[in-house]
């Protein structure tokens, strides 16, 4: 069970969703899923964050990354342009969880871009992956 407060106590509808979806990458690393490494918590919190934007962007949630986003990837810069293997990985871990996504929540991302999903969220509040 993924738990996020409720859309009201966020500024908008885009905030509120990709909370959900960087909370629902966070989900996909546990062994029997995905089995990443969540022993380096920095990574994994990038791995989450990329994956939001990546899913937010597919879904139609959020056309621009946040603020928050873009100054949170900042901060990776010196560690993504010294050590090329280390974005190479993390790139294909953002990319394992977008299809671990469509797949376990049955979308197809070709047909959901631009579908607002507030209504289905206030449909059922509950997300099993």
């Amino acid at each position: 069970i993924i738990v996020v407060p409720e859309r009201t106590q966020f500024p908008d509808t885009n905030e509120f969703y990709s909370t959900l979806l960087h909370e629902m990458a966070h989900s996909t690393a546990p062994d029997g899923r995905l089995n990443r490494n969540r022993d380096n918590y920095a990574r994994e919190e990038l791995v989450a964050e990329l994956s939001s934007v990546v899913n937010g962007a597919l879904l139609g949630v959020s056309s621009l990354p946040s603020k928050d986003n873009i100054r949170y990837i900042k901060g990776w810069q010196e560690r993504i342009t010294s050590d090329k293997n280390f974005l190479k990985s993390t790139i294909f871990d953002v990319g394992r969880v977008v299809n671990f996504t469509e797949d376990r929540l049955g979308l197809s991302f070709k047909n959901t871009i631009g579908k607002d999903l507030t209504q289905e969220y206030k449909q059922d509040k509950t997300i099993k992956l």
